[in-house]
This record gives structure tokens, sequence and C-alpha cells, in this order.
């Protein structure tokens, strides 16, 4: 549903209760996911407002919703890479065109993509793969990728609830480091009232936990990802489905959702252990 209202509330005439009542009717609710639709409309309702108010000062007046990217990614054969994009605002000066990726999550966030050295946690970079080696914008700049958290639990202690809801949506991931870039997406960065973490100061720069990258270490981390893509598309169709989950950092991730535990034949040889990763010097390029 936040998906789907999320990708309309943009559109001229756009009517929550219309679009609300119309998602619902496709679908057959039990009475505790009805119950439940009461706290999820308010919350809704509290997202678009916010959004509403952040597009008033952002200097991005263009998006695209749900998009779909298809990129071809082998001469001799037909095979090819598709991904589906939540959000992209962007704005076009000339030939350039600066854009943001927003993916929505709900639960907890973790924005490290430092595992993608073992190709885990691509999520993020996947998305810049595909902007940058499809024909979406001419000339593509950097500006963020982004995760932001929907449908989370708020803590009943909170002395400050309205504050911790906030900042709960705030955006969480990893920025461009050209400040003449941000200002235009985010004008608060100094001290963001929309990206997590973010500050700067003209004496210190960039605060301790804002995430930035380099136009070096994008360049780098996309051809990471194209030759990563590259290299399991050719172990697919060379029917390479070795059965070997990845523990990292000494927690089995591989098996931790899976529905077919009790079916599987993985043994515990078959685990291949992985050292946490703690920068991204393995691109080869800036950290």
């Amino acid at each position: 549903m936040y998906h789907e209202i999320l990708s309309l509330w943009e559109k001229d005439n756009f009517d929550l209760d219309k679009e609300f009542n119309n998602y619902l009717e496709k679908r057959d609710l039990s009475l505790k996911e009805t119950v439940l639709l009461v706290r999820i409309k308010k919350d809704l309702i509290e997202l678009l407002n916010i959004l509403k108010e952040k597009k008033l000062i952002m200097g991005y007046d263009n998006s695209y919703y749900e998009k779909k990217i298809e990129i071809p990614i082998r001469d001799d054969i037909s095979v090819s890479f598709i991904g589906f994009i939540d959000k992209i605002l962007f704005y076009q000066k000339i030939d350039d065109t600066y854009f943001s990726i927003i993916d929505y999550k709900t639960g907890n966030i973790d924005t490290h993509i430092e595992p993608m050295k073992y190709g885990l946690h691509m999520q993020l970079p996947v998305y810049l793969y595909l902007i940058h080696n499809s024909k979406i914008f001419e000339n593509p700049i950097f500006t963020g990728i982004y995760y932001q958290n929907i449908l989370f639990n708020y803590p009943t202690w909170s002395k400050n609830l309205e504050k911790e809801k906030q900042t709960k949506l705030y955006l969480q991931g990893y920025s461009t480091d050209d400040t003449s870039i941000l200002e235009r997406f985010d004008p608060t960065y100094e001290k963001s009232e929309y990206i997590k973490s973010m500050s700067y100061t003209e004496e210190k720069g960039f605060g301790t936990y804002a995430k930035t990258i380099s136009d070096e270490t994008l360049f780098d981390l996309v051809k990471y990802t194209k030759d990563h893509i590259s290299k399991k598309t050719d172990d697919i169709l060379a029917s390479k489905f070795n059965i070997n989950p990845k523990v990292y950092a000494g927690k089995n991730i591989a098996c931790e959702f899976c529905q077919f535990k009790d079916l599987c034949f993985m043994k515990e040889k078959d685990q291949e252990y992985l050292e946490k990763v703690e920068d991204l010097s393995f691109l080869g390029g800036e950290e």
C-alpha cells in the first residue's frame, strides 16, 4: 500500500481516501489487518505531510516512482539485468542530470555497503549501477543513495514522540561530498533536517557520522558492481548453484530468513566464513 500511495501522491488531483480505498478493494483483510489500517493510514498521512514540506525547500523538482530499468549484459546471448527503483529525485541543468535514489524500508535499516566485497548488501550499489549503465539520464551526476524508513514501531517510553517520529523518517545512506551539489537537494545539510547524521561546518567539513562518497569512490563502486553482476551471470549460465551460505562476521546471514531450511542439503562444511569488512579499500580506489 505504501509503495502504491507514495508512487501516486504527486499526481494532479491525487485523492488519498480514493487511492487508499481502491487498494483495499482488491484485498480480503483479516480483523487484525483491518484494525492495523487505522494506524497505517494515520502514519501515511503524517509521512505525506513531511514529504510535502520537504518538497517546498528541495531544489529537485522532477521524480520517477517505481522506475523499471533494464540493461543488456551479454552480447552473445539475450541476458538482461532488471531493477525497480522506488523513487528517483532529479533536476536538469542543461545536459547534466543531478539525481538521488530513495528506497523504502520497513524495520531496522543497515546502511553499510562494505560487505559488497562478497556480493552482500548490494541494493544501493545496484541502483547506482542501473542509473549509470542505462540511458535514463544522458549525463547522470550523483547526489545521494538512501533508504527511507516506513511502517516502524514507535517507542512508548519516548519523552518526545513527535521528534522521534520525524527522526525515523530521515533519509539514511550516502551523500555526495560536493556541498555545492548537496545544498540544492538538502538546503539544511549543515545541520540536516532531512538526512540522518548529516552535518557540515566550513572549519571542520563534514561531521564525524556523516556518510559521504567522492566521485572517485563512486566510479570504483559502480565498476565493482558491474564486474560482480557479470561474474554471477557467467556462473548462472554455467549452472553453478553451489550450496555455500555466507557466514559474515560470525552470523549465517544467508539462511536467516530461508523457508526451506528443513529441505536443504546444506552441511556445516558448506558454509563460507567471511571476515568483517571495515572500509571500501577493496574497490581499488579511494576509501
